[in-house]
């Protein structure tokens, strides 16, 4: 079984400036580097080598996120990656410093989920760096928990928009349905970037209990049309640190999902491969060492 995401890959067409906006979340260079063209076109289908860059929470070993140098992709709402989601102790003023980093910035969407409150808002930064930074009094325990002067969490989900949800695969792997919730609320849909304010929202959340969560939200009554083929910025992936990666090819084959190929990375611990879920999800895998 797998565990659940620890980083994710983003694609970004302009790192120097990513860089810049990761730091006001609070997330630092840890690794810079070019990723091969064998493992690059194994990994994205990219023609030729690429500069990648990992940033992760201060203070933090997971919850961080993998920029890959990529071509821009489309702006309009679509199906595949659509952000990382972020915890922040104060949504107003996060909104504020991450747009004076570059980024633009959705209105704060308030709503609740069940009798829980949530502020979310939608920032994409420089490079295509997209975020939901969310503030709610119920969330898991995060980095936040621990130092008062932190305004922002680690990594806490890989949010993909989906034709539908294969509820039966991700147990599969390890994970837990959290929750599968339907929402009809502008509010919401205002936030996601919909024209129909009345659409019919699910939302779909997996777990294991450690590291971030997947998201998958769908819409019934809506078609979207396919994101970009190719590797592009914006959100691409969850990475899954696995010990024994064979084993994680043949769990993945057997649930139903397409199996890239074989590549070696030293940033990802050696072995590593990318995966598509029956529903369309992209997955990355990294060699995890044991103990």
């Amino acid at each position: 079984m797998l565990s659940s995401p620890r980083y994710a890959v983003l694609g970004c067409h302009d790192l120097p400036a990513a860089a810049s906006f990761l730091g006001v979340l609070g997330y630092t260079e840890r690794h810079r580097g070019t990723l091969a063209a064998d493992a690059a076109g194994a990994l994205y289908g990219l023609a030729g080598p690429a500069e990648e860059a990992l940033f992760l929470p201060e203070g933090a070993d997971d919850g961080g996120l993998l920029l890959v140098a990529a071509p821009e992709g489309s702006t309009a709402l679509s199906l595949g990656g659509y952000a990382v989601d972020v915890y922040t102790s104060d949504i107003e003023a996060s909104a504020a410093e991450l747009v004076a980093a570059g980024a633009t910035a959705s209105a704060i969407s308030r709503w609740e989920l069940g009798d829980r409150p949530f502020a979310e808002c939608r920032v994409t930064g420089p490079g295509g760096v997209a975020v939901v930074i969310i503030e709610g009094s119920s969330r898991r325990a995060s980095l936040l928990d621990g130092d008062p002067a932190r305004r922002h969490s680690e990594l806490q989900a890989a949010v993909h928009l989906t034709a539908g949800c294969d509820a039966a695969f991700w147990p599969r792997l390890g994970l837990v349905q959290l929750y599968s919730q339907r929402v009809v609320d502008p509010v919401v849909a205002r936030l996601i970037g919909l024209d129909d304010p009345d659409a019919e929202i699910i939302l779909d959340l997996f777990w294991d209990g450690h590291g971030a969560r997947v998201e998958l939200i769908s819409f019934p009554g809506l078609d979207l049309p396919a994101g970009d083929s190719a590797f592009t910025s914006g959100m691409r992936s969850g990475v899954f640190t696995v010990p024994d990666v064979a084993a994680a090819r043949a769990l993945l084959e057997d649930a139903g999902a397409r199996v890239g190929a074989l590549t070696d990375s030293g940033l990802r611990g050696g072995p590593a491969f990318t995966a598509e879920s029956p529903d369309g999800v992209h997955l990355e895998f990294w060699t995890r060492a044991e103990g």
